[in-house]
């Protein structure tokens, strides 16, 4: 049987795996962004998304971020701790993909038709 584990030492480990996650998700997410609407801010509402409409894209993205907190703090107070540490890194991974989709889906829906083709 594993040891007993407290709260304090799940959250804290929980903490520095999503936020330390957190920052490559964030960076994936501006690359995608920058790859679709390009450098040139100043222009980015007549080719699609406006800034504002971005930034609250980006809030809304961190906000589902956070998904993957409850989740890894249920398994981690089971006995599934051990293992679940090792590969939640697929969790991770599977969201960010998931999140890549949808701001590219997003993104390419805003594109002017001339774009398309």
């Amino acid at each position: 049987m594993s040891e007993p584990v407290s709260f304090q030492g799940v959250a804290s480990d929980a903490l520095v795996f999503w936020e330390r996650g957190r920052v490559f998700y964030n960076l994936l997410l501006l690359v995608a962004v920058v790859a679709v609407q390009g450098l040139d801010v100043m222009h980015w509402n007549a080719d699609g998304l406006s800034l504002p409409e971005l930034i609250v894209m980006a809030m809304g993205a961190n906000v589902l971020y956070c998904a993957g907190y409850p989740a890894d703090l249920l398994v981690q107070m089971s006995r599934f701790r051990a293992p679940w540490r090792h590969g939640r890194w697929l969790l991770w991974a599977l969201g960010t993909g998931f999140a890549l989709m949808l701001a590219l889906m997003i993104l390419l829906a805003q594109q002017p038709e001339g774009l398309s083709s």
